[in-house]
């Protein structure tokens, strides 16, 4: 099933099917297969209410305790930066499909989100809002921006690792090579002063008559 995306509105679609609305006969704006209606009533998937529209995501989406923490808090903070004036549960399974943006939204805007670790939120791994716990709460655990930014820390944590044995091998090489120089400096020293003193004790035969 497709859904058509308003031409001034975005989509928070993370792991999970998100779409919340469907209409059979509205092939303008919603498509499908021309089976699945019969399908879902011999099957019993309408879980909404009968005086209320089709609504895919609790038919074939997913609402677990995991989309809690990978899924629906995603959705949540991308529209928690383009739509600030909505106020949302990152946990909750009524976040909306689609929305409209408070302004155009730009090329950055999608870098932002798309990169995006719950900036300006209790949520955010690295930021100094919340407590121990909030910080802890997705951004450990949710799969998109956050884990792509701990997967570099991870990675950049592991490159300083490998520069400081590096530099410690560099350290330890340089080391080994000063001693064996100065081991060297002394033994070349220790042998002149033996054939210095072997010199001094050779007796004189006196001139040649």
């Amino acid at each position: 099933m497709a859904r058509r995306v308003p031409d001034d509105a975005y989509v928070t679609n993370p792991n999970q099917l998100g779409t919340d609305y469907f209409e059979f006969d509205n092939p303008e704006h919603f498509l499908c297969h021309p089976n699945l209606k019969n399908f879902i009533e011999e099957n019993h998937l309408k879980l909404n209410y009968s005086d209320e529209d089709f609504n895919p995501r609790y038919a074939f989406g997913s609402q677990k305790h995991k989309d809690r923490h990978y899924n629906t808090p995603r959705a949540w903070d991308i529209q928690h930066f383009l739509n600030p004036e909505v106020e949302q549960d990152p946990r909750s399974f009524f976040i909306p499909w689609y929305r409209k943006s408070y302004r155009k939204i730009t090329i950055e805007d999608i870098k932002y989100v798309l990169s995006g670790h719950y900036q300006d939120s209790p949520y955010d791994p690295y930021g100094v809002e919340g407590d121990y716990h909030s910080r802890r709460a997705f951004g450990l655990l949710a799969s998109t921006g956050p884990v792509r930014q701990l997967s570099c820390s991870c990675a950049l944590t592991n490159r300083r690792k490998q520069l400081a044995f590096s530099g410690f091998v560099m350290v330890l090489c340089l080391s080994i090579q000063l001693f064996l120089s100065l081991l060297r400096s002394q033994l070349h020293q220790t042998t002149l002063q033996t054939r210095r003193a072997r010199f001094r004790r050779i007796p004189s035969t006196g001139p040649i008559a």
